[in-house]
């Protein structure tokens, strides 16, 4: 590789891909808003969490006290699960009388799928529907949670923005 002289043979004009862009036309302000609005345009909080070694009754209690349906459980300030009104009807119900004092790591949903903050609004809504979620924990840029998306928050962004609010 040779280094080349200020004042040299000029490079070829370099043309950027993105200059000879059209915006897709959007059938309406739904597809729109899906494709060009993020994660992060989207109230993904409140949200709460619970530590994987906290006991799965203290887990149903939180869901039960503050109206919710879905715990980020975290180790160490990373996530490594969710822990649902789901899991609680399909895994609790399952062993009934000896699952109060268990950890919440036994019960919850491991390894969930997420969606980053600066992904698009219609990435969220796929990762709801084709993995059958109905809560996706939304990372920043540091692998941090800072949210969580679901159905009702999304219709209720899609809502606002076609109210033009």
């Amino acid at each position: 590789m040779t280094l080349r002289e200020p004042g040299g043979p000029a490079e070829p004009d370099f043309v950027d891909p993105l200059t000879c862009y059209d915006r897709p036309n959007y059938r309406d302000e739904v597809e729109a808003a899906l494709a060009e609005m993020l994660v992060a345009d989207v109230k993904t909080v409140p949200l709460a969490m619970i530590a994987s070694d906290d006991r799965a009754s203290d887990a149903v209690q939180r869901l039960a006290e503050h109206h919710i349906a879905c715990l980020m459980v975290m180790e160490e300030n990373q996530l490594v699960g969710v822990f649902t009104e789901r899991d609680v009807l399909m895994k609790l119900a399952e062993s009934y009388d000896d699952w109060h004092d268990r950890p919440v790591r036994e019960f919850m949903t491991p390894r969930p799928a997420v969606v980053s903050e600066s992904d698009s609004v219609a990435s969220a809504v796929c990762v709801l529907a084709v993995q059958g979620y109905r809560h996706v924990p939304v990372l920043d840029v540091d692998d941090e949670v800072v949210g969580i998306a679901s159905p009702n928050r999304i219709l209720d962004f899609l809502q606002k923005q076609l109210a033009g609010e």
